[in-house]
């Protein structure tokens, strides 16, 4: 008998058969590039404190209302 799995198999996918591997792959190598360029620092963001310029970035990249409709300006990606 096998568990119900919550989540996919991460291990099993890669990310050419897999668009949600491959977004994680993506977001995953533009937060490094911004840790790179200092915008995201260990310890700097929490709830009260962020970075206006990571957030300008990171809409431009189109990772900001991922969620939303595509009619309102999002990318209608389900929340999973």
């Amino acid at each position: 008998m096998s568990l119900f799995r919550l989540f996919p198999d991460l291990a099993a996918t890669t990310a050419s058969h897999d668009p949600a591997r491959a977004l994680r792959d993506e977001v995953r190598a533009f937060v490094r590039t911004q840790i790179d360029r200092g915008l995201i620092r260990q310890g700097r963001q929490s709830w009260t404190t962020f970075s206006r310029e990571f957030s300008r970035v990171a809409a431009e990249a189109g990772y900001i209302g991922m969620t939303l409709p595509v009619e309102y300006g999002g990318h209608g990606r389900s929340a999973w």
